[in-house]
């Protein structure tokens, strides 16, 4: 998701913010033209507004258009919060307000609340950071209006620009009548186009789509894959939610043709790199338990069987396997567990330092109990981390660090007559870390822990470390290829995603096919076992996508380049890990986000392993 997470930076800037009306602005390459923004809420689909995202997080919100009170016009956009965050949010090109003066006022209506502040807000989804923001607004009238004026950096002219209403704290309000003027020009005012795609598009669709399906066990239909991922190094394969069973088995398909003919040799994980270290221990041995890998699973959304197909197949194959596959993970967001991974080594090799990395633990749990300031435990501990990453660096370099010393007890890579991690045949079958446990990653995932809680935990910088840590793996690769396995909005190729940075840094070489479905349901972080999938509607990609006559597919957007309704920004579904009951769908440039999508009718949920 676009904005949350982002509260934290805004109190910053602002240390008062409760309600926030952002004005999200998306940029596409096509020439600049005034666009639909439904900015009176008169267009709704099941009284949710067009075009219009609405992303939060918190207690609970709701949100629905309201035709009893409004400005002006049909009706306007009510909002309902307890102790939440909630971004309301619309698209438009940067190139639009490079070096321009923007000017966008709306009108709010309080019904009741509790230490709520209103405010306009320009935000760079790219860069992740705030542009500019006004004034918090008065609500002390029947509607009252609150604007923002501000200018536009014209070097910026890559990204995406986010407009929108942010609302946060508790209470009851109505929002209304926006309006946008671009160098005093009106924007957002064009007439809608709820047209069906056309004949010709979809006769372009069930041309170049190849359907998939689960039933097809020898994965002959994945063949002509081979020709579209062409030689790239790096293949991420998103996800719209983590919560989709579907999605999961689709994916150990494409990673089981993937391992057997194009060379994939890693699969790494949208979670925490030194757990999935652990998970690797057990796909690389023959030990035979499974439930301490779920433990390892540090993501609720991970604790799953459709996961643990995953990993129990990896292992299975190196049973026999010439060339092991790998287990990796790339999150950096849980330090503690790489300074636990490291503490052993220090303990035993320069007590000085461990004595410092346990006053640095201690300090990093105060911190997060007391909301301490992460740039000032930084700054304290700067020297003691360059020393540690010194120290490491220089042992590493002396004599390969022996990881059977190191191994989770939990995962006894020891025991069941395997042969140990130091064996020769063992290392010479590994793709990746030659001589064991690399402890300079554990020392990187720390500082990046740190850095990114400093940060006030933006998702830039942790896009940004992930990145790094797929880099980190692919120049420790010996051979093969990576598959990457995270959220469509981090797997895209965007400026200021993880595939963005991958994209700059490996350009052809990174391949990313972003997952999508029509219908079914879906699990999440929430109090429901499961929920809904809302069914699209024209002007969205997955309406389009549901016209073909196959079920499940692949696109290639290469080879699709003559259809028009893909090269049109449209609403694509965005849930993530969090329930999403209020819109689902966020208003992109597909064709600038993934290389392929993979689209699935329909959607069952995943359940947690107990």
């Amino acid at each position: 998701m676009f904005l949350l997470g982002y509260t934290a930076q805004v109190a910053v800037l602002l240390k008062q913010l409760v309600i926030v009306l952002i004005v999200i602005i998306s940029i596409t390459n096509n020439a600049i033209a005034d666009e639909f923004w439904n900015t009176g809420f008169e267009y709704s689909v099941n009284k949710q507004p067009r075009v219009w995202t609405i992303e939060g997080e918190g207690d609970s919100f709701i949100s629905y258009t309201d035709k009893k009170t409004k400005h002006s016009g049909k009706q306007s956009l009510y909002l309902s919060l307890n102790k939440a965050s909630t971004y309301i949010y619309i698209s438009v090109e940067k190139d639009l307000l490079a070096d321009k003066v923007l000017k966008a006022k709306g009108f709010i209506k309080l019904l009741s609340g509790v230490n709520l502040t209103v405010r306009l807000m320009l935000f760079d989804p790219g860069s992740k950071k705030v542009v500019d923001v006004s004034e918090p607004a008065k609500l002390d009238a029947p509607w009252q209006a609150i604007e923002l004026n501000t200018r536009a950096d014209a070097s910026l002219n890559k990204g995406t620009y986010l407009l929108a209403f942010h609302i946060e704290g508790t209470g009851d309000l109505w929002i209304d009548d926006l309006s946008v003027l671009v160098n005093n020009q009106i924007f957002g005012q064009a007439e809608p186009d709820f047209s069906e795609p056309s004949k010709e598009d979809v006769q372009k669709l069930n041309k170049w789509a190849l359907p998939v399906s689960l039933s097809d066990e020898k994965l002959t239909q994945y063949h002509p894959m081979s020709a579209i991922i062409g030689d790239a190094k790096i293949i991420g394969l998103g996800e719209n939610s983590h919560g989709s069973a579907t999605i999961y088995q689709y994916k150990l398909q494409l990673v089981k043709y993937l391992v057997k003919h194009k060379n994939v040799r890693v699969f790494a994980l949208e979670m925490p790199l030194v757990e999935a270290d652990d998970i690797n221990d057990y796909v690389l041995s023959r030990s035979n338990s499974s439930v301490d890998v779920v433990s390892k699973l540090s993501y609720p959304s991970w604790q799953t069987e459709e996961m643990l197909s995953i990993i129990d197949w990896i292992k299975q194959y190196n049973k026999t396997a010439q060339q092991f596959v790998e287990f990796r993970g790339f999150d950096m967001q849980n330090g503690m567990s790489a300074l636990n991974a490291i503490y052993p080594f220090l303990k035993a090799n320069n007590k000085e330092l461990s004595v410092k990395l346990l006053t640095l633990k201690q300090d990093i749990k105060t911190a997060e109990q007391k909301g301490g300031d992460f740039s000032v435990l930084l700054n304290k501990h700067k020297s003691f981390l360059q020393s540690l990453a010194l120290f490491i660096q220089h042992h590493s370099s002396k004599s390969p660090i022996d990881d059977s010393d190191f191994a989770s007890k939990n995962l006894d890579i020891k025991s069941s007559g395997i042969k140990s991690s130091n064996s020769i045949e063992y290392k010479a079958n590994r793709p990746y870390i030659q001589t064991g446990r690399d402890l300079e990653r554990y020392v990187m995932v720390l500082q990046q822990s740190l850095h990114f809680k400093a940060s006030n935990y933006s998702s830039a910088v942790r896009d940004q470390y992930m990145a790094e840590n797929i880099q980190f793996m692919t120049d420790k690769l010996k051979q093969g290829r990576i598959v990457i396995s995270g959220d469509n909005t981090h797997v895209s190729r965007v400026t200021g995603s993880m595939g963005g940075y991958l994209s700059n840094q490996f350009d052809n070489d990174y391949f990313t096919i972003g997952i999508t479905f029509q219908s079914g349901t879906y699990s999440a972080y929430g109090d429901k076992p499961y929920y809904e999938v809302h069914e699209p509607y024209v002007g969205t990609y997955e309406y389009f996508l549901s016209k073909s006559q196959y079920d499940n597919f692949i696109l290639s957007f290469q080879q699709a380049s003559g259809i028009y309704e893909l090269k049109k920004v449209s609403g694509f579904r965005m849930i993530g890990s969090r329930p999403q009951e209020v819109t689902q769908f966020a208003k992109i440039n597909i064709r600038q986000h993934f290389d392929a999508v993979l689209f699935l009718r329909h959607s069952a949920h995943t359940q947690k392993l107990k």
